[in-house]
């Protein structure tokens, strides 16, 4: 009787859910990298800006939201300003707010019926023209838009 070759020794496989040591050091590593460099930066820059706000002198705009818009639908800030916006909601019957586009610090504000409220916004430092509005739905549509002249 003849016997049977010898079989080679089966290799044991990793289970498929096992955690691969390469991998998780890359993404740690990556990660320690990203906190070491980036949160730096974004903490400096916020500094830089908070500073700008207290060192120059800021524009102060009044815009009142009615029933039917904003008045003034236009204002001129000069260009890298801070300008300080005072929102008053003068409709009795709905909330509205006023978000700027294109600023080099963009800022959302909102006022409950009867409500003021205030909030600082950093011009952008190109002259042009920018459009602020409403971002509730349906207001920009009916007429709760404007524009920012930045020169």
């Amino acid at each position: 009787m003849a016997t049977a070759p010898p079989r080679p020794a089966a290799r044991a496989r990793p289970a498929s859910g096992a955690p691969r040591r390469g991998g998780l050091l890359i993404v740690l590593l990556v990660l320690g990298v990203s906190l070491l460099v980036i949160a730096p930066l974004v903490l400096s820059s916020m500094r830089q800006e908070v500073l700008s706000i207290r060192e120059s002198p800021a524009v102060t705009v009044s815009i009142v939201a009615g029933d039917s818009g904003y008045t003034p639908a236009e204002i001129v800030v000069p260009a890298g300003a801070n300008v300080r916006i005072d929102f008053t909601n003068g409709d009795p019957a709905a909330p509205h707010d006023l978000q700027t586009f294109g600023q080099r610090r963009d800022v959302r504000v909102l006022a409950w019926p009867g409500e003021s409220r205030s909030t600082v916004f950093k011009a952008s430092d190109r002259p042009g023209r920018y459009t602020f509005l409403s971002t509730i739905r349906g207001q920009a549509e009916a007429g709760f838009a404007g524009t920012i002249v930045v020169r």
